[in-house]
């Protein structure tokens, strides 16, 4: 079961990077 974990992890940290790039692009915009 550890490839779901791997697949959580990856999936979590495209989330978290896109959710930093949209803040950061906001704030830039801002």
């Amino acid at each position: 079961m550890w490839f779901i974990y791997i697949m959580f992890a990856l999936f979590a940290f495209v989330i978290v990077g896109n959710l930093a790039g949209l803040a950061r692009t906001f704030s830039n915009h801002k």
